[in-house]
């Protein structure tokens, strides 16, 4: 897979289903080029803070995804949804979990390369909320 299929699948992986107050669904996507992906990643994220469901209106069946997690902002998302009170957060990097500058164990972390579109639809299996902070620093 070079490295435009793997935009290509990240993007399609990502596309995931909101669920809003009416309990239908809002689709967010995210498709972006490997230069701009910081980029529109940070931009998503500024767009949804103030958006984040209550974790009373949360499905207890689905989660929040923060793509990125072990890095430093990943990581600070990921300890202020818990601060917020939900307690359905899948945390997601390519790095060892030696490498995480924050890991929590109440939290669901995992491993994955998201240039890869299997860990991208295991990244985002039965989630409501995807934040994507992953970008290729190499």
């Amino acid at each position: 897979m070079d490295a435009g299929d793997a935009d290509v699948a990240l993007g399609s992986a990502l596309n995931c289903a909101l669920e809003d107050s009416d309990g239908g669904a809002k689709v967010e996507s995210m498709h972006a080029d490997a230069e701009d992906v910081a980029v529109r990643s940070t931009i998503l994220l500024l767009k949804r803070v103030g958006e984040i469901p209550s974790p009373d209106r949360m499905s207890n069946q689905k989660k929040i995804v923060v793509c990125g997690a072990g890095g430093f902002i990943g990581g600070h998302l990921v300890a202020d949804l818990r601060r917020q009170g939900h307690a359905h957060i899948r945390a997601v990097d390519v790095k060892p979990f030696g490498e995480w500058f924050q890991k929590f164990d109440d939290v669901e972390n995992k491993v994955l390369n998201l240039q890869e579109k299997e860990s991208c639809e295991k990244a985002v299996e039965r989630c409501a909320l995807v934040y994507n902070l992953a970008a290729d620093m190499g």
